[in-house]
């Protein structure tokens, strides 16, 4: 991680004080991240500097960074919500008709910043939830491409799952 830190700092062509800048954080935190005295765990930090690799097209150190924010996120204090979460923000999906794009990020932001409220939405959720833990038991059994862009891969296995179950589904009411 401490060498994604300086690929990401390196492809802006700055210096560790410029870089600090644009990642609201002390000059000296960068230049230990990048000697590898210190390594990045704060959630924060991670997400700005998984922006930043964002914003230069380093989709691996991207993918590093956002993992590590997730792990940081679910080490903080809120317990089963956080540590359920695949992805940082709110995830891209094919959204249809606004009732569903409401749904989808009242629910991304519980699970980011209303653990109580995601609980319960969980809890409520039924099969679509049944489904979506079925995608995460098949996805821990499938061997997959390496580890960063997991949620990608898991993203698309839901998808697949999702949309057998509804032809599954319209067959038996035929």
């Amino acid at each position: 991680m401490c060498a994604a830190v300086k690929r990401i700092r390196e492809s802006y062509r700055e210096s560790q004080p410029q870089f600090a800048q644009r990642v609201r954080v002390a000059a000296m935190t960068i230049s230990r991240f990048e000697r590898g005295t210190r390594e990045p765990g704060d959630f924060e930090v991670l997400k700005r500097l998984a922006e930043a690799a964002r914003a230069q097209g380093l989709k691996q150190e991207q993918d590093l960074l956002e993992h590590a924010a997730i792990e940081a996120r679910g080490s903080q204090a809120w317990s089963g919500a956080a540590e359920r979460s695949t992805h940082m923000g709110l995830m891209a999906m094919s959204i249809f008709h606004l009732p569903q794009w409401r749904l989808m990020h009242a629910a991304g932001i519980a699970a980011l910043y209303y653990p109580e409220v995601a609980i319960a939405m969980e809890q409520a959720a039924g099969p679509a939830m049944a489904l979506v833990d079925e995608a995460i038991r098949q996805y821990a059994n499938e061997p997959v491409s390496g580890g960063l862009g997991f949620a990608n891969q898991l993203a698309r296995l839901l998808e697949t799952l999702a949309s057998q179950r509804a032809l599954e589904r319209f067959k038996e009411k035929q």
